[in-house]
């Protein structure tokens, strides 16, 4: 959140307050180094247009990496910031974003807290047809990963610690294949996939209202919570309450209720429980 914050609002307020007193060509040099130097994170800019009347700038690709192990986090391609004016009547600053990244489109809008302070901010990004399979942090993870989703995220908070922000978050993702991450499910991979997803963040805490997937042979919806571990996700808690069928040939039936296993041949959903780590979580079905 804090780079797209500094993505958003940096080069229109330099735009805005630099603009009468150097030129253009002498400003997007400035703003280079501005990006360039966001803490935690390798950020490399491509060809920058910059103007002042109106304010607009251009970037035709931006590509973030972790500073210290140069792991690959994104690329944006045809970056477009402009000022939102209706913003200026309340005294706030405002700004809207778009850009392409790995086959989607992207849009945002953001507003400061107050016309010269970024500390917070509301922001609304929307993601659409985007290639999961594409991302590097989930491609490293799963390369045969494919499918495409959509990704609408609205926040509210600190620019600086996610933690003291809320947020609302919806997914949909549609033809996914990745490899089964549950132990007790005899699948290589879910093929075909379907997802829907509504949550909402508050702090460190992540509630699931609804986690609904499905495919071929296999549905499920989950409810629940996630205490999030911001230096590292997979150490997150979670505490989760599913309904579920898949057929019992897909399942090591050895780990299930005899009950369960009579549910699912009947065609019926069982419950499960996914509590503790999410890199290890333990699963309960009956």
């Amino acid at each position: 959140m804090k780079v797209f914050v500094y993505l958003l609002f940096g080069g229109i307020m330099l735009s805005a307050f630099l603009g009468l007193r150097m030129a253009e060509q002498d400003a997007a040099p400035m703003l280079r180094k501005a990006i360039t130097s966001v803490p935690a994170v390798n950020i490399q800019p491509g060809k920058i247009d910059l103007s002042f009347f109106p304010p607009r700038l251009e970037i035709d690709s931006v590509y973030f990496a972790k500073k210290r192990s140069r792991n690959a986090l994104a690329e944006l391609k045809d970056v477009i910031i402009t000022l939102d004016y209706g913003s200026l009547l309340s005294g706030k600053l405002g700004a809207n974003f778009s850009a392409t990244g790995y086959g989607g489109k992207i849009k945002a809008h953001g507003m400061t807290g107050s016309f010269f302070d970024i500390s917070t901010v509301s922001a609304v990004l929307e993601i659409k047809n985007q290639s999961f399979g594409q991302i590097p942090y989930l491609k490293a993870m799963d390369p045969d990963m494919k499918g495409t989703g959509t990704v609408h995220l609205a926040y509210s908070g600190s620019t600086q610690d996610i933690t003291k922000g809320e947020g609302k978050l919806t997914l949909a993702g549609s033809g996914l294949h990745f490899r089964n991450p549950v132990p007790v499910i005899q699948k290589e991979n879910f093929e075909n996939m379907v997802v829907t997803a509504s949550a909402a963040f508050d702090g460190s805490s992540l509630t699931v209202d609804d986690f609904s997937v499905r495919d071929k042979t296999l549905r499920g919806n989950v409810k629940g919570s996630m205490k999030v571990n911001m230096n590292n996700i997979v150490d997150s808690k979670v505490s989760f309450k599913s309904n579920l069928f898949i057929p019992p040939k897909d399942l090591v039936v050895e780990l299930l209720d005899p009950n369960a296993v009579k549910r699912l041949e009947a065609g019926e959903d069982i419950t499960v429980s996914i509590n503790g780590r999410i890199a290890a979580p333990t699963i309960i079905m009956k």
